[in-house]
């Protein structure tokens, strides 16, 4: 679960992230670009365009 600053829901991710799977939603929450995405067609040209930094 991802919670904000308010400690409200964000999202609720299920399963094993691996790290660079995880980097995606750290990313996306921090900067709050999740605010962005209204559609599913939107989060699928995030993680289309995301440049993960984290190393497996």
């Amino acid at each position: 679960m991802f919670f904000d600053e308010n400690a409200d829901v964000i999202a609720p991710i299920r399963g094993y992230q691996k790290p660079t799977q995880l980097e995606l939603y750290l990313k996306l929450f921090k900067n709050d670009d999740h605010k962005d995405i209204k559609t599913q067609e939107d989060f699928n040209e995030y993680y289309k365009t995301f440049k993960s930094e984290f190393k497996e």
